[in-house]
């Protein structure tokens, strides 16, 4: 037996209820489980409960065996005086509070159904990533639509909160914010790592006074990400060296501050070249516009492409590197680039923005804008697919990474709909209650 388990009975009330009393012999009556208090202190908060003919709000401590109070040592801890029930799967210790009164407890072991009971283990001892692999398609796509719309919000919060500590470092300026986020999903998987040490080394100040000079933005970037390489002697490699020693002294930016041992070249196409990938982000700061003011308030998908749509300089249109030309003359962002690029900077900066301003539309115009984006494929998206389940746009394939990464991989069956429609399917109490259970 896990205490998981046993906050689950109690939160959703999953345990016979006929003849039900305390160890102790009060009758119980259970009005409000609680909350779930996932801080310090009780495991429930706010349960209201009747003992005999006395109501009683206050905390539920949740263990299971009830020796285990002084085991975690909340004897000592004054917070759990406010405790007004113990529930234990094994009642072997009687528990007493500082006053010397006994605590109330419920005992659980003989009033789950042995249904419950298999399934749970039988979930909890599957290896295999996903316990509910041969049933989720008798799901109700109901269950699964509450599963994936908890995962994707849960999903939104984390990235909104990273996106809120790069505006807190900014000393709140959303314009830079929003940059500093852009300039990260560059990187996209591939150079992930590189991109966001780029971003915390750039100065905005001077990406706004040089953006009308491409060659400057260029120089500056591959400058500092240490791409600039002394072997290198064409007309352009040797261009950016002088600009960038101009802007190094002018801006007293302290020389290169990355080397080439930051970025991955090996394994990526050269599409995806960090030394191209630059001279795109070049590209888009370079336009005439205001990135968070052009999130926040376009109105279209085609709007949101618009961001990432630019002139890229002479040179990189036909290379991919310093000195290596690339045979085709492809240098723009793919329609897949751009929803990745959208799904992982726009959409965590209008989260965010909902998040510190309290404007909730803005996280409604994040979960629009992320349904009307395509399907991701990736082989997370693709054990989804093997299952029989259909994802119709970016809303639920990010959704089912996050409920993959976070509840699948660590078994967190008990908190996802679709886990509690399985547990719970199908159970059924059998006339009223078995001689053993009435009388406890």
């Amino acid at each position: 037996m896990k205490e998981d388990l046993l906050y689950h009975l109690w939160q959703y009330q999953k345990f016979a209820k006929h003849n039900l009393r305390t160890v102790q012999g009060d009758e119980l009556r259970v009005f409000s489980a609680g909350h779930l208090n996932t801080l310090a202190g009780p495991d429930f908060a706010y349960s209201k409960i009747m003992l005999n003919d006395v109501t009683w709000s206050g905390s539920v401590e949740i263990h299971v065996n009830s020796s285990d109070w002084y085991r975690h040592k909340h004897h000592l801890d004054e917070n759990y005086e406010k405790v007004i029930l113990h529930v234990v799967w094994n009642n072997d210790k009687e528990v007493k509070l500082r006053d010397g009164s006994l605590l109330p407890v419920l005992e659980l072991k003989n009033r789950v159904y042995p249904e419950i009971l298999e399934k749970y283990e039988k979930m909890m001892g599957d290896n295999h990533d996903f316990t509910c692999r041969n049933l989720i398609t008798k799901v109700p796509d109901i269950k699964l639509a509450n599963a994936f719309e908890s995962a994707l919000n849960e999903r939104l919060r984390t990235k909104a909160s990273k996106v809120s500590e790069v505006y807190k470092s900014t000393n709140q300026f959303w314009e830079e914010t929003a940059f500093k986020v852009i300039c990260s999903a560059f990187g996209f998987k591939v150079n992930s790592g590189g991109f966001g040490i780029l971003a915390e080394q750039l100065r905005y100040d001077i990406l706004q006074k040089n953006r009308d000079q491409r060659l400057k933005i260029e120089a500056l970037f591959f400058g500092l990400s240490g791409m600039i390489r002394e072997k290198n002697k064409d007309e352009y490699s040797e261009t950016m060296k002088r600009y960038f020693s101009f802007l190094d002294h002018k801006y007293s930016l302290g020389g290169s501050m990355m080397s080439e041992r930051d970025w991955n070249f090996f394994g990526a196409r050269p599409a995806n070249f960090p030394t191209l990938r630059l001279a795109q982000l070049a590209g888009v700061v370079c336009k005439s516009q205001l990135f968070f003011d052009a999130i926040l308030n376009s109105d279209s998908l085609k709007d949101y492409y618009a961001i990432f749509e630019f002139e890229i300089s002479d040179y990189w249109k036909s290379h991919y590197d310093f000195g290596k030309k690339k045979k085709s003359a492809t240098f723009s962002l793919s329609k897949a680039s751009k929803e990745n690029l959208i799904i992982n900077s726009v959409i965590p900066i209008l989260a965010a923005y909902a998040m510190e301003k309290d404007q909730h539309q803005y996280w409604e115009k994040a979960i629009d804008l992320l349904s009307s984006l395509s399907p991701e494929r990736n082989s997370i998206t693709k054990k989804w697919n093997a299952m029989g389940v259909e994802l119709g746009s970016a809303f639920e394939t990010q959704a089912c990474l996050e409920q993959y990464k976070h509840h699948c991989l660590e078994k967190k069956c008990l908190s996802c709909s679709v886990g509690y429609h399985l547990l719970h399917s199908h159970s059924s109490i059998k006339g009223n209650l078995s001689e053993e259970i009435v009388k406890n």
